[in-house]
């Protein structure tokens, strides 16, 4: 890890997080992030490789399911893409190292199970990002945050579904398959396209203040994982 990068975006985020309350937003942070740390655009449109490792094909039976609901849900052979073309991205930093992308998720109280499944595949957008914007290439450095007050993330437990557990110390494998471990077809294939990661990961939590924590993770390209 590029110690000294991320060091400097988390003390960013500790500056930022500083005049937050429990009822701030996601838009709140990512405001406040780019204003602490300088030199930001925000809300650029992304653009992406294809991935390094193809994903699975949803099967005939999953297809066939969509296709009986009224109104038909439509999904392709070939599955979907979790880095829709009209993706955009959070902040874009212009350091001394070059442009960094980096994704923010923000949750100061538990509402549904999505935000593990959106912060594993904010580090697959990460890995297949080749511009945003005007902006190409990007630095070989990207980061993903994710602020909460929420122990159930850096526990890695119910009702959090297991695939998506962010807890402290978890090793994910290059090759790691992120998809919901439940029965429904849209749930499955569609409405959270599951995909691999590239790269290997280890998620470390830091403290930002009392009851409040920060995953950051530092990302590399999905070329440097097949280098």
């Amino acid at each position: 890890m590029n110690t000294g990068l991320s060091d400097v975006v988390f003390d960013a985020i500790l500056r930022a997080t500083s005049g937050l309350d429990a009822v701030a937003d996601e838009a709140a942070f990512q405001a406040a992030l780019a204003a602490a740390l300088g030199h930001c655009e925000r809300e650029l449109r992304a653009s992406f490789a294809a991935p390094l490792i193809p994903p699975r094909r949803p099967p005939q039976s999953a297809i066939d399911e969509l296709a009986r609901r009224k109104p038909p849900r439509v999904l392709p052979g070939d599955g979907i893409d979790p880095c829709a073309a009209r993706a955009k991205l959070d902040i874009l930093w212009h350091s001394p190292a070059g442009p960094v992308p980096i994704e923010l998720k923000f949750c100061s109280k538990w509402k549904a199970d999505t935000n593990g499944y959106q912060f594993l595949k904010d580090l697959h957008r990460l890995e297949r990002m080749i511009a945003a914007g005007t902006h190409r290439p990007l630095a070989e450095i990207r980061l993903a945050a994710f602020v909460t007050n929420e122990r159930v993330y850096w526990r890695g437990e119910r009702p959090e579904p297991q695939p998506f557990w962010l807890s402290e110390g978890r090793q994910l494998g290059g090759g790691y398959w992120v998809q919901y471990d439940q029965q429904s077809a849209d749930t499955l294939w569609r409405s959270y396209p599951p995909f691999f990661l590239a790269n290997e990961y280890e998620l470390k939590w830091r403290d930002l203040r009392p009851t409040w924590k920060c995953l950051l993770v530092e990302v590399r390209p999905q070329s440097v994982a097949a280098s």
